[in-house]
Order: structure tokens, then C-alpha cells, then sequence
């Protein structure tokens, strides 16, 4: 977009130089920018961009509203940790703007700056934002960006599960015979090259699909007018990039209805489609298959150029002022980020190129790059992802628990996020993290029970939620978390370090296939009181008593019951203290476990989590206990 017309720049914005937007004194208060900015371009995108935060920032200058006209506005250069580590604090990304008082700001918005290629200040890379011109340069961009992470990102290179260079069982060539106009169904069991994947939500749509009754036709040939503008933008990345292959799960996996091998087979290796590919395709912007890749980009509202030099190399270029581009975050939380099947998807992926409404990201183990010039490392992403290297460095080290507390804490984040997802199948609850599970199973040699690891089993089975239900049909036994619909999560306290100097309370006898889990632990008689006694997190607290009434601790259920209810609590782990009735007691961690309604002898099902009085315990015998 041209520059916005407009007045000349007032002399506060006129005095802007790189060096000064360490910190740089713009307007002495509120109403003085709102009076520049009827003649100066700069102070009208700068009043532009903080009324928002104007709206609804709260009081944070003690008892002055910032709202308040008399306080000053500054303007802060944004750099990259890579910068900042560097010490060369004048590659600047945003700039933030702020009102002053003393030595407390209140953010109230950004702009961000960017340079033409050309100019000496890109050169230089004293600024990286770029202009996001939506066009043939985005693919350039692509390009450049997976050849320098496949030939200089050595925490890229992973270790593959099978030959890199073996396809998938289908995949779908984009040139058969060199059309244009039509794509085809490969079987590729004896055939190998690069491959891309694509991630996207199906949406509630008639999506075009393969299955066993039509799958002779789609090797014969796919017209790319039949398919959805997801897939058909996929298709033109994939050749733009010069791939042959992509892997589209609706017409790469054979869908039918079940009992279908083939899905049950492929579904299973989706972990591995996805690492072993090029790169994945991630239609972060399309809330379903007809949304596409390629969205129409909203031209910037307002661009304000301004000459700025560098004195410390004597530089002097150009440098745009336009509204802040949306966060990478939020980009990353679109509908994609939604949608369950598409975790693992994104964990997996050696790199991947989301296409956003406003831009595209670039992803791997190094960071994000965006289309317009900004970089982000991955250790300093606010809400960054546990990439799978977190979890194979978690079993790098000689020492014993070390491992399990850093597979934990990953895990437990993992789990909290996937189950906030969505699932068009109720029944795909594991299958959709299976392909990630596999993953961190072959890397680690450790043993995956239905959500569940077991080099920390006493700590994982000690899940709890807020909202949770049952799903229509049956999926897990009650002691994992896949057995309810809704977000489970842990407490904090189990993430932590400090848990490794705790006890498991029970010993693993075996999980058969039908989902028994054996323990030998220790039991005993609690009643579970109908009163809450308080909240935490969202979810309702109620007391524990033992046979004489006195309280010895509280619990979570994991759906609601029927209360007062007699149950059995089970020790699981040795955690801290628990305040009662004044005085601080020795606490263990404990599943809540009724017993099993078809009156099974040893079986019971979980039915919450608690925290109790280890005195409970002193003479309980260790028994056989089954969960089912």
C-alpha cells in the first residue's frame, strides 16, 4: 500500500532516530498527541492505536486513570531476545507505546515499523519488519526459509522414524502426467520422494474423501475443480515449492465405516506422516475446508513514512510506521488451533508454513519468522508448545528423576491442551494423540497406557477438571483422562521439580487390554460430605471424614454424584502439608474409587482425586486393587 497523504510530521516525530526509540519522549501528555494528530500523520496512527488500550486498561499508576491528559506518551523499541542478547538493541520489531509516570508505564498499544528491502536500514537489518505484500513473495519467502532450515537448523534434523525418503502408503501427486487441471491418488509402497502434509479443520461439510468403494477412480484422476479451496490452495503451494507429493488426510487415509483397517493403520502412522514430511501446510485461518490458504489480505489503514538515520553507522533510510500486525499468537490460535487431530500435527511437523488471515508464520524447532520480518524463539514464546525435542531431552540426562519430572511437566501441558479441543468423533479421543504418544514411546523406551506414562503413573493418574462428562459410548476405563469429554489438567504442584522427592505409594501390577489397571496400594473407608467447602480452580472442594467424623481431607469428583457418598480412597503419592482444623498435617495425594456397580469383588472406578491425612493410612494393609 502507498503511504497515507497527510500532513507534516509534527517535531516530536520528526526527532525520531533508531537510537531514540530505546526510550524515546514523544508527546508531553494525552491531549497534546490528540492535538497533533489533527495535522501530524505519525501522532494520528499513534492516537489511533492506543484508544483501545485506552478503553480498557486498568488503573495501574495508583490512583491516576490513564486516561489521565496530563500524563506522557513514550514510544519503546520491541527487539528480538536474539537481539537482545546480542546487545545490538536497535533491530527493533514494534514499537510500544506507553504513558509515563516516574518509572511505571502503562502499555496502551503498538505500531510497527518496516523498511524496503533495499533500503540501507534492511540491509543493515536495523529493522526487520518487512512489508507483507500477499503476492508471489510470500512463496519466495517459503522457499528461502526451508532451504536455510533444512541445510542450517541442525535441531531441525531429527532423527526419522523410517526412510525419509519413503512416502507414505497414499499420498496425492500433484502433476500426474504433468496436468494442471488434475491430481491423482499415488500407492506409493514402492516409491519414495518428498512429500508436504496438510493440516486443517474439516469443518461440518461434505468433504470429498476416499474410501474402498471409489478409490480405483481417484487414482485414475481427481479434477482439482472437485476439490475444496483448502485443498486446492494446498496443491498449488505444494507445486509453487516444487513438491510432488501431499498428504491430505480425508484422501489419504481410506474412510469408511468401521471395522476399516486401513484407517486404523494409517491413523496410527500420523505422527510419523507428519514428522517425516518436507513441511506441513497449516490453514491456520479456515474454520473449514472451503476456507482456504490463500486469503484476501486487508491492506494496512494507515502507512506514515519517515526518513530516519543511525548515527552509529552513519545510515539514513526509510522506515513505515502502519497498525500493529496481529500477535503470533492469536494467528496460531485460530480454528486450527481448535480442532484436536491437529496437535500432534503441529508438534510433529519438522516446519511448517501457517497461512493466516494476515500473513504467513514460518515454524520450527528454532523459532517463528513471520512475513513480515519479526522472529520469535521458541524458549520465548508466551505460549509455546512442548515440541517433541522437550520430551526427548527429558530422558538425556544420567539421572533418574530428572526424566520424569521434565516428561511430566510436558506432558501434563499436553494433556491440558488437547483436551480443550474439538472432536467431530467422540470415539477419536486417543486416536487423535496416538501418533504423538507412539513418538514419545519409541524415543524413550517408556510405557503408554491410554493417556498415562508410566515412569510417572502415580503422579498421572491424578488428573481433575472442571465441566468434565461422559461421552456417549464407552472409550477408556475410568483412570485415564480419555475416559470423559472436557479439559483435564493437573495440579501445579505435580509439574514441579520438587515432586521427585516424593514416594510413589503404589506399585503397577499390569494393564491387560481390556483396560484393568492393577495396583498394589493401600485402601481405605472415607465418606465424601455433600457441602462445598471451597473453590479452587473452578472446580468444587468437599470434605473427607473417616468413620468417627472427623475431617481428614477433601476431594475433587470427577463428574457429579449423589452425596454424602461412602467411597474408598487409594494412596497414590506423598505430597506436603494439609492444614486441618488449625494444625498442619503430613498429606498424601489420593484417587477417589467407588466400587465397580456389577459388583465385581477387587474392581472400583476413579471417581476423583483428594488430598488426605496420611494418619489414615498408618494401618492399612497394601492390597490388590484393579480399576476399570
Amino acid at each position: 500500500m502507498d503511504p497515507s497523504p497527510g500532513g507534516r510530521l509534527c517535531n516530536f516525530c520528526s526527532e525520531i532516530t533508531l537510537e531514540s526509540l530505546f526510550d524515546h519522549d514523544h508527546q508531553p501528555s494525552l491531549e497534546a498527541l490528540q492535538q497533533s494528530a489533527e495535522t501530524c500523520p505519525l501522532c494520528q496512527l499513534i492516537s489511533e492505536a492506543i484508544e483501545p488500550g485506552l478503553n480498557t486498561v486498568r488503573i495501574e499508576l495508583g490512583q491516576i486513570s490513564p486516561r489521565d491528559a496530563n500524563l506522557p506518551i513514550s514510544l519503546q523499541g520491541q527487539a528480538t531476545q536474539e537481539v537482545l542478547n546480542t546487545a545490538k538493541q536497535w533491530r527493533w520489531q514494534n514499537v510500544q507505546i506507553s504513558m509515563t509516570k516516574t518509572t511505571f508505564k502503562v502499555a496502551l498499544g503498538e505500531i510497527s515499523p518496516y523498511v524496503e528491502d533495499d533500503d540501507p536500514l534492511a540491509i543493515a537489518r536495523h529493522i526487520l519488519g518487512r512489508r507483507v505484500s500477499g503476492s508471489e513473495q510470500t512463496l519466495q519467502l517459503a522457499r528461502s526459509f526451508i532451504s536455510r532450515c533444512t541445510t542450517m537448523h541442525s535441531e531441525c534434523w531429527r532423527e526419522s522414524t523410517e526412510d525419509p525418503s519413503q512416502l507414505p502408503k497414499w499420498v496425492i501427486d500433484v502433476y500426474p502426467s504433468g496436468s494442471k487441471s488434475h491430481v491423482r491418488l499415488h500407492d506409493s509402497v514402492v516409491r519414495s520422494g518428498e512429500y508436504v502434509c496438510l493440516s486443517h479443520c474439516w469443518g461440518k461439510i461434505d468433504l470429498v474423501k476416499t474410501t474402498l468403494e471409489n478409490k480405483e477412480k481417484m487414482k485414475a484422476g481427481i479434477p482439482l475443480d472437485a476439490l475444496p479451496k483448502t485443498y486446492r490452495d494446498a496443491i498449488d503451494i505444494a507445486r509453487r515449492l516444487s513438491v510432488r507429493y501431499i498428504w491430505i488426510d480425508s484422501l489419504c487415509i481410506l474412510q469408511g465405516p468401521d471395522p476399516n483397517p486401513d484407517w486404523e493403520e494409517e491413523s496410527a502412522k500420523m505422527g510419523a506422516i507428519f514428522q517425516n514430511a518436507l513441511f506441513t501446510i497449516a490453514a491456520a485461518a479456515s474454520e473449514n475446508s472451503l476456507g482456504g490458504c490463500h486469503t484476501a489480505r486487508k491492506p494496512p489503514t494507515r502507512v506514515v513514512p519517515i526518513r530516519c538515520q543511525f548515527d552509529e553507522d552513519r545510515l539514513t533510510g526509510t522506515i513505515y510506521f502502519q497498525p500493529a500486525f496481529q500477535n503470533w499468537s492469536n494467528i496460531l490460535l485460530g480454528p486450527l488451533d481448535k480442532r484436536a487431530w491437529t496437535l500432534q500435527e503441529r508438534i510433529l511437523s519438522t516446519r511448517i508454513l501457517h497461512f493466516g488471515a494476515d500473513q504467513m508464520l514460518m515454524e520450527c524447532n528454532r523459532g517463528i519468522t513471520g512475513e513480515n520480518g519479526h522472529q520469535y524463539e521458541h524458549a520465548n514464546h508466551p505460549r509455546r508448545l512442548p515440541l517433541l525435542s522437550h520430551f526427548v531431552s527429558a530422558y538425556a540426562s544420567a539421572q533418574i528423576e530428572e526424566p520424569k519430572w521434565r516428561l511430566q511437566r510436558s506432558w501434563s501441558r499436553t494433556v491440558a491442551d488437547f483436551t480443550a479441543r474439538n472432536l467431530t468423533y467422540e470415539t477419536d479421543k486417543l486416536p487423535a494423540i496416538a501418533g504423538l504418544a507412539n513418538e514419545i514411546q519409541r524415543l524413550t523406551g517408556d510405557r503408554y497406557f491410554m493417556g498415562l506414562w508410566e515412569s510417572c503413573l502415580n503422579r498421572q493418574l491424578l488428573w481433575y477438571g472442571v465441566g468434565l462428562s461422559k461421552p456417549l459410548v464407552h472409550r477408556a476405563p475410568s483412570w485415564s483422562w480419555a475416559a470423559l469429554n472436557g479439559m483435564a489438567k493437573y495440579p501445579v504442584a505435580l509439574t514441579l521439580r520438587a515432586w521427585e522427592e516424593h514416594e510413589s505409594a503404589v506399585e503397577l501390577l499390569g494393564v491387560p487390554a481390556s483396560g484393568r489397571l492393577r495396583l498394589a496400594g493401600k485402601l481405605t473407608a472415607v465418606t465424601m460430605l455433600s457441602g462445598i467447602t471451597k473453590r479452587a480452580g473452578g472446580a468444587d472442594i468437599h470434605d473427607l471424614v473417616a468413620g468417627d467424623q472427623q475431617t481428614v481431607g477433601w476431594a475433587i469428583l470427577d463428574i457429579p454424584r449423589s452425596l454424602p457418598l461412602a467411597c474408598q480412597v487409594l494412596l497414590a503419592s506423598t505430597h506436603s502439608a494439609l492444614k486441618l482444623n488449625e494444625r498442619s498435617v503430613n498429606a498424601w495425594n489420593v484417587l477417589l474409587l467407588d466400587g465397580n456397580t456389577t459388583g465385581a469383588g477387587s474392581d472400583y472406578v476413579r471417581i476423583g482425586i483428594g488430598l488426605v491425612n496420611a494418619g489414615i493410612f498408618a494401618d492399612a494393609p497394601v492390597n490388590e486393587v484393579h480399576i476399570v
